[in-house]
């Protein structure tokens, strides 16, 4: 999945990770810019990089983990300008 990635997007959500393992606080994380956090592709990275325990071997601490989810649905929220317009359908 992070192949599909263009470099500068991968750089973004990087430093994003490093940041959220350093438990800065969510409002001053560095998000990727407003058109990348909306694409199913860096939203999937996110999830995969920052939140599956499947894969993460030492994750931060629970709260800290919901306040970076809460931050992050409600800035995907800002950017939800038509909902049934900004979900994709995988059968559609």
């Amino acid at each position: 999945m992070d192949s599909n990635l263009i470099p500068e997007i991968r750089k973004e959500l990087v430093t994003l990770r490093r940041q959220y393992f350093q438990l800065i606080d969510p409002a001053q994380l560095r998000w990727p810019n407003d058109e990348h956090l909306k694409t199913p592709e860096v939203q999937s990275w996110i999830f995969n990089n920052l939140f599956d325990s499947n894969k993460i071997s030492y994750a931060p601490p629970q709260l800290y983990q919901l306040k970076v989810l809460k931050f992050l649905v409600s800035e995907l929220e800002r950017l939800t300008e038509d909902p049934e317009q900004d979900v994709r359908h995988p059968f559609s």
